[in-house]
């Protein structure tokens, strides 16, 4: 079953394409919701962020706690949707061209 899966990513389907397929249509509506809500979060962040809204300059390690259930399935989906620290991806935009051509 696992090289099925990796067979059918490797020849360009997502993941969560694959494992949508087996989920209940409540199942899928909640995920839908959740990526949705993800996406409306994680704009607002950058639109503060755009804005000068947010304080530059924190490096620290932030809150830690520990996420659990929906609040984890957002940020998960975050991490997915570009929140993640990569020059390369489309919508890090914010990034200096000299460091997106590294």
């Amino acid at each position: 079953a696992h090289a099925a899966v990796g067979e059918r990513m490797q020849s360009g389907e997502k993941f969560k394409d694959i494992v949508a397929h087996n989920m209940s249509d409540e199942t899928k509506t909640k995920q839908k919701k959740l990526e949705e809500e993800a996406e409306k979060e994680l704009s607002m962040k950058k639109l503060c962020r755009d804005l000068g809204l947010l304080k530059g300059g924190n490096y620290g390690d932030g809150d830690q706690s520990p996420l659990r259930l929906d609040k984890a399935e957002i940020l998960r989906n975050q991490w997915a949707g570009g929140m993640e620290y990569n020059p390369a991806h489309p919508r890090n935009t914010h990034l200096s061209g000299w460091l997106r051509d590294l």
